[in-house]
């Protein structure tokens, strides 16, 4: 019976936990034996235990295991258990010899035996066992005998290291240093990874002893200096055998450099022009060192570790997914990404500056815009005052930035104008971010800087400025300020779209766009800070001419007298928000604005006048002035053509402001923009279209019933401009102009019709000449086609154009549903859809125009019913009715939408209530009875009469014209909303079957068959004319005309015929 059979089983299986893959499983196996060993040996006393020999037994011999986590949970626990027991190091030593035996060993076996060596010296490390002379010379023998194994090099490096630091001085000096190979050996020559992991570590200890500067001057020549530094490149090249992981001399070597402050020319000797330019796996190794170097990262250092050779292979590789180390720069790209969002954020803007300008302006557009919004996105605001600071910083100086070695001279000057723009543009990218905590303290800072470097020069130092925006190292091109003041217009638009809620002295809460707290806009606030910089006399980049100056004195007193108006109401707030952006808008269009601040004023001074109890009277040769309204529409399109979006916003914001006050002709300048007959209108067909289908009405009779349609004009125009986007290659050879045709005929001259053999009778001079000829004429060629795609892009923009105005008219729709001028765009929105379906490559704009007008115009349940001028709405419904001959079948069903809205609004308007009749005994008895006449329905200022005439000249044009798209859902629909208006319709509706029935029987030939085809509803035709000739009060002789022929036809047929007289039972009638 064996001794490890008297030990208990759940002793024995402590050990087979120690060697679990799950951490806490093994933790919990070591504190259990760790605990069990300590109270059998407290039971023993003075003499060992039984368990405890077990346990060291099994433990060294344990340490040679191959399992994945055995030696990790053997180790700990060996360490505790030599902290508390009484085992010599000697003892431990023959352990070793027992149960880790090299010589004999196989390899895999030897292997296992070489680490078990050194996992249990270093436990005797760890648990303080070594403490003599003779036991740290012991011990540092046996693990410099382990260094035999390259795979070992390391490891015995990091445990040497940790025991010599921990001895005497003279104990290092004397023997430690012989011993550890450092002293002599060949230096730099023989160098390997792991000695210079333990130069490094003992400099650390005896650095600035003069034996250790001695040891290194003697054997280690520029130690940790910049001359050093080729030959620890070639050392450190040879770490990369520790891959995928980092040798642990590179945490011990950036330390001494960067303590040295020689990070940067360490740096791009050993990783940029030394890993950066070899192998993939010494590549791989420089992205785990900026890995490693990250979180300690200073922003002095980033320039150094962010190199150029590095980041282009950085970026090289993560552009492609091919690339042998994708993954590791895919991998690094997480951990910057991740790294930026924690980090401070002036280092945040040193390293995406650095970046963006290493990488030509790309690396932004690189990783994507929204990668960088979600960096910035995790700012408080503390961190977004640092950061702006620090991008204030870097555009005022730019220079250090700049690596001087590579850029002078003037390319350093336009780097420096790169930076500038570059942070002009992350300034206003911080402002658009919405997901930051956007207050008005550093919203005004940013507004305040770009725009004192957008119109001033601010190379000379201003008190006035010295604090908001900095003094220029030099002064800005004009290409840098023109793209400052691209950026300063952007941050304006979003400073005029800003919301914020703040309170009235009253205490009511109010939300205007681009307000500040105390209910001032930020325009108004931005204005008075350019009044401020003005009167210091700060130097313009464009000085102000005389009319300028006067217009500058208009807005500003302008601004100041609306400023300080209490409670103004939201129109005199729409003129301070224009008049200030106005202010603003002259030191960059200097021409535009000057004309615009004048109207503006104008119109001001007639609104006020309007506004007045008793107006100033007009002479009588005085010819009526426009309204201020219209005046202010017309200025607010014009601004809105110029197609910013800063007027886009201001306008919206103004137009909101005073859409209470639109008057009639105000609202027709606005749909006089819609109208498709406009001016640059891109439906340049329409009447050309019209034409073609009047002389088809006219001669439809000879167009066969099978025939295809003919294609209109608009159709035929929207096929060459889709053809003018393909290629010349892709174009068939009888696409091509026959202009251009002409013209390389006229090139080629004779050559052109010659055989190949006049070919050769050409010279150099006349094959010159003829290809001269040639490129005039392909030039000529392509001169057209970029005019056309010129033309293109205009009616492009024209079209962008109306979509803004059509923000305005929604807007208009929202906020005065109740107003009757809302009726006078049905017409122009329906033109609009109708014209815009034959362009595909504008369909988007046409269902913009169709969401408008079905959900917000013509289906909309509060609708006007007051001040409805009856005339003008009935003017509106027989335009859309007559439209209705051209409608498609796409717009049909929206013009028929239309007409339905109108006449819903012309029954449901109010008019004045009528006078109750007097309620007498014989009423109410008849009322009791259910004798009372039928109430009237309500018809509002319908014209019953005259609707019902246009409904049936537009049924007599759908029967009887070939041409007419009428459709007959336009009658289905008046019948089935409005049945108490249809009797007269319907009435129509009867007499025209009565009409097509008698042309019918009258084909020749075909007549008798025709009846026999129609048998019982004949029959049931012929009941209904005798109903209704038999009501004589009824009966209108012109409208029974169609019934009357219909009855005679049929007579005539059936006669001669028995079994149709039989049929039709003509003796009974």
């Amino acid at each position: 019976m064996s001794e490890s059979a008297t030990l208990p089983g759940n002793f024995l299986q402590t050990f087979w936990d120690l060697a679990s893959d799950e951490e806490a499983e093994r933790i919990g196996a070591a504190l259990r034996l760790v605990t069990h060993l300590r109270e059998q040996q407290d039971s023993q006393k003075e003499e060992p235990c039984y368990e405890l020999g077990y346990t060291l037994d099994r433990l060294v011999k344990g340490m040679a295991s191959h399992r994945k986590m055995a030696r990790s949970g053997y180790f700990i626990t060996l360490t505790e258990v030599l902290q508390f027991s009484s085992a010599t190091l000697s003892h431990v030593m023959s352990l070793i010899n027992k149960h880790l035996e090299i010589g004999k060993a196989k390899s895999q076996e030897e292997r296992g035996a070489y680490f078990g060596r050194v996992f249990v010296l270093l436990a005797l490390i760890e648990a303080g066992k070594v403490k003599t002379e003779d036991e740290v010379v012991q011990v540092l023998q046996g693990l410099q005998a382990c260094c035999k194994k390259s795979y070992l090099n390391e490891f015995c490096a990091v445990a040497m290291c940790k025991l010599i630091r921990s001895c005497s001085e003279e104990l290092v000096r004397t023997k430690g240093v012989q011993l550890l190979e450092l002293e002599g050996g060949g230096g730099w020559d023989s160098c390997t990874p792991h000695r210079l992991y333990m130069l490094l570590s003992l400099n650390q200890v005896w650095g600035k002893t003069k034996w250790w500067k001695k040891l290194t001057k003697t054997h280690w020549s520029s130690f940790l200096k910049e001359k050093s530094f080729p030959r620890m490149a070639a050392v450190l090249a040879e770490s990369s055998s520790s891959h995928p992981r980092l040798h642990s001399v590179w945490s011990l070597v950036l330390e001494a450099v960067r303590a040295k402050k020689r990070l940067a020319p360490f740096w791009k000797t050993v990783v940029d022009d030394g890993l950066m330019t070899s192998s993939h796996d010494r590549k791989y190794l420089g992205f785990k060192l900026l890995e490693m170097l990250l979180p300690s990262l200073e922003c002095v250092e980033v320039s150094a570790v962010f190199s150029p050779n590095l980041v282009q292979c950085w970026m090289n590789n993560v552009s492609s997914g091919t690339n042998y180390l994708h993954a590791a720069a895919k991998h690094l790209l997480t951990v910057l990404m991740n790294y930026l969002q924690t980090t401070r954020p002036s280092l945040t803007a040193s390293i995406l500056l650095h970046l963006q300008s290493s990488t030509g302006n790309r690396f932004e557009q690189f990783i994507g815009n929204k990668a960088v919004v979600a960096i910035l996105s995790e700012m408080d605001l503390a961190g977004i005052s640092e950061y702006l600071d620090k991008l204030k910083e870097l555009f005022c100086d730019p220079v250090p930035v700049v690596d001087s070695e590579q850029r002078s001279g003037g390319s350093q000057l336009a780097y420096s104008f790169s930076v500038q723009l570059w942070v002009a543009d992350q300034i206003l990218n911080l402002v658009r971010n919405r997901k930051l905590q956007r207050v008005e303290s550093w919203l005004m800072n940013a507004a305040h800087f770009l725009f004192a470097h957008s119109f001033f020069d601010l190379s000379k130092p201003y008190e006035v400025t010295a604090q908001v925006s900095g003094v220029l190292t030099a002064p800005l091109s004009k290409v840098t300020q023109n793209g400052c003041t691209q950026k300063f217009e952007g941050l304006l638009a979003e400073l005029c779209a800003f919301v914020t809620s703040s309170k009235r002295e009253e205490g009511r809460k109010f939300s205007l766009p681009g307000t500040m707290e105390d209910g001032g806009y930020f325009a108004s606030a931005l204005m008075r800070f350019a009044v401020l910089l003005v009167s210091e006399g700060l130097e313009m980049a464009e000085p102000f001419s005389e009319e300028d100056k006067e217009a500058w004195e208009v807005a500003t007193s302008q601004v100041n007298s609306l400023s300080d108006k209490e409670n103004s109401d939201l129109v005199n707030r729409a003129f301070l928000l224009l008049f200030s952006v106005l202010g603003i808008k002259l030191f960059s269009d200097r021409n535009k604005t000057r004309q615009s601040i004048q109207e503006l004023k104008m119109c001001h001074t007639e609104m006020t006048r309007s506004r007045m109890k008793t107006p100033k009277k007009k002479t009588k040769d005085q010819q009526p002035l426009l309204g201020w309204m219209d005046v202010l529409v017309d200025m607010l399109l014009g601004f809105l053509s110029e197609g910013t979006q800063l007027w886009r916003c201001v306008v919206d914001q103004v137009f909101r402001m005073v859409a209470a006050h639109i008057t009639p002709s105000a609202m027709e300048l606005i749909v006089k923009v819609l109208e498709p007959q406009a001016k640059e209108e891109l439906m340049k067909g329409d009447d050309e279209g019209s034409g073609e289908e009047a002389s088809e009405e006219e001669g439809g009779e000879g167009e066969e019933e099978g025939e295809a349609p003919v294609k209109r004009p608009s159709e035929i125009e929207g096929q060459s401009d889709g053809e003018e986007s393909l290629s010349s290659d892709g174009e068939e050879e009888g696409a091509v102009d026959p202009a251009f045709r002409e013209d390389v005929k006229k090139a080629l001259g004779a050559a052109a019709a010659g055989s190949s053999d006049e070919e050769g009778d050409f010279d150099d001079e006349a094959m010159m000449a003829v290809d001269e000829a040639l490129a005039e004429a392909f030039k000529l060629h392509m001169s057209h086609r970029s005019q056309k795609k010129v033309k293109k892009e205009e009616e492009l923009s024209v079209v962008h154009f109306k979509l803004r105005v059509l923000d305005l008219v929604e807007v208009y729709l929202k906020r005065e549903y109740s107003n009757p001028l809302v009726l006078d765009l049905v017409v122009p929105l329906y033109q609009l859809i109708h014209h815009l379906q034959s362009k595909p490559e504008y369909a988007q704009f046409a269902s913009r125009v169709v969401s408008i007008y079905k959900t917000k115009l013509c289906t909309v349940k509060k609708y006007p019913k007051v001040g409805i001028d009856g005339e003008r709405v009935h003017s509106h419904l027989h335009t859309l009715i007559e439209l209705m001959d051209k409608a498609t079948p796409t717009s049909s069903p929206l013009a028929i939408l239309g007409c339905m809205f109108l006449l819903k609004v012309l029954r449901g308007v109010n008019m004045p209530p009528a006078v109750s009749p007097l309620t007498t005994r014989s009423g109410k008895k008849r009322k009791c009875n259910g004798d009372t006449a039928k109430t009237p329905v309500p018809t509002g200022v319908l014209n019953v009469a005259m609707v019902t005439e246009w409904f049936a000249e537009a049924l007599q044009r759908l029967v009887t014209k070939k041409t007419s798209n009428i459709p007959v859902a336009l009658f289905n629909a008046y019948i089935e909303r409005f049945p108490a208006l249809d009797k007269a319709a319907n009435q129509f509706r009867k007499t025209q079957l009565y009409d097509m029935l008698y042309h019918l029987l009258s084909q020749s030939g075909e007549e008798k068959e025709a009846v026999a085809h129609l048998g019982p509803l004949v029959a049931r035709l012929q009941a209904h004319c005798v109903e209704q000739l038999s009501s004589c009060d009824e009966v209108v002789v012109k409208k029974m005309k169609p019934m009357l022929s219909f009855l005679t036809k049929l007579v005539m047929v059936a006669q001669g015929s028995p079994q149709l007289e039989e049929l039709l039972d003509i003796e009974k009638h």
